[in-house]
């Protein structure tokens, strides 16, 4: 049987403060793969984030191993790394020039042609809501949302094998919001790719998701196929997770 796009094992992360270690995260395993996308959600300063950082090696384990396509994340150079696991953050970074210079900056470092990443963005910009007005202005200049979705499409044209999604819609209008789900619920079919979503909203989560984690203080309580864990949560934290976050809308 083929090992899973992306592995982690037991991995953890503390941080020192004075004469102590502190844990960020503790014993993390998760298993993707190719085509998969999973939800990890939690509450607030549960480590969703932190986790997202070490999948995209922004950040190391201080315990655990993490793997891609079968290679330990130390045999990666950080570049190549960071083209086959995207991170599309929550606070989006946008870069000098307009908005196609934005998008072509992965290709650009890399030394790669501009044509192929503008072949696989053409058919998603308009689902995405960046037309060629908007790409031609100055990427500092546009509005945080059109900055996010930027940056989403930036990363989805570099092609990934994983795309890492901090909140994606987080400054999104709620009309906006379900039209970027909806395109890149369609991406996602479309091309295989495999997805890690980070997201307070359940909505996004079972629109999304095969999968759901959930994270509390830095450690994994569960991990169920979507409509278990909002049915039939397999763990009484989780039940009272669901439970308290029933009413969440968009």
């Amino acid at each position: 049987m083929d090992e899973p796009l992306l592995v982690a094992l037991d991995v953890g992360r503390s941080v020192s403060q004075g004469e102590h270690d502190v844990p960020l995260l503790r014993g993390v395993d998760l298993f993707l793969g190719a085509g998969e996308v999973i939800a990890v959600v939690g509450p607030s300063g549960s480590g969703k984030t932190t986790l997202l950082r070490l999948l995209c090696a922004l950040d190391e384990p201080t315990a655990g191993m993490l793997r891609c396509r079968g290679r330990e994340y130390a045999d990666w150079s950080p570049t190549e790394l960071r083209r086959a696991v995207a991170l599309v953050p929550q606070v989006p970074t946008v870069f000098g020039g307009n908005g196609w210079d934005n998008l072509w900056l992965p290709a650009d470092l890399a030394g790669e042609p501009r044509e192929a990443t503008t072949r696989r963005l053409e058919p998603l910009l308009p689902l995405l809501g960046l037309d060629a007005g908007l790409l031609e202005q100055a990427a500092s200049t546009l509005s945080v949302g059109q900055q996010q979705r930027l940056c989403l499409a930036r990363a989805m044209g570099m092609a990934p094998a994983v795309l890492l999604l901090d909140e994606p819609t987080a400054s999104l209008d709620p009309s906006t919001a379900g039209q970027l789900l909806s395109a890149l619920a369609g991406h996602l079919r479309a091309t295989g790719q495999a997805a890690v979503l980070v997201t307070h909203q359940m909505d996004h989560a079972r629109a999304l998701a095969d999968r759901v984690m959930l994270l509390i203080a830095g450690q994994v309580v569960c991990c169920q196929p979507t409509a278990e864990f909002f049915t039939a949560p397999a763990d009484e934290q989780a039940a009272r997770f669901v439970a308290g976050t029933a009413g969440e809308a968009a």
